[in-house]
């Protein structure tokens, strides 16, 4: 399956500053012109595509990207160590505070910061049924 990468480093400052991923802008109320979104109405982060996957049975589950985009690239050198940092500082409090990151799901997580992620425009998922 393919879907907009809404994580990637674009799409984050957009969201951060704008309030909208990027691909997923605003929409019109009573109008089927879907401009701005392209028609993509529900932005979706990998990590829930994989752990649906995954939590439904099937296996040997991967992601990648179709291209990186270059403005992203810009951004991903500014940024990389501090996201780097936060992401080390979040995972421990995750791990050890919430809970909410094991073992089996670790992958899933780290894969939001990957340099894929970061880079991709558009996700790319893959599975099988066990």
């Amino acid at each position: 399956m393919t879907t907009p990468n809404i994580l990637n480093l674009k799409s984050r400052i957009g969201f951060l500053f704008f309030g909208f991923w990027n691909l997923f802008g605003p929409l019109h109320l009573n109008d089927s012109r879907k401009y701005s979104a392209g028609g993509h109405i529900n932005p979706i982060s990998p990590f829930y595509i994989l752990h649906s996957l995954a939590e439904t049975g099937f296996g040997d589950i991967r992601y990648d990207i179709d291209k990186r985009q270059s403005s992203s690239l810009i951004l991903y050198y500014l940024l990389i160590l501090k996201i780097k940092i936060y992401v080390r500082l979040a995972m421990r409090r995750e791990r050890h505070r919430y809970h909410t990151v094991s073992d089996s799901n670790e992958w899933m997580v780290k894969c939001l910061n990957s340099k894929a992620i970061l880079l991709g425009r558009t996700l790319i998922v893959s599975a099988k049924k066990q």
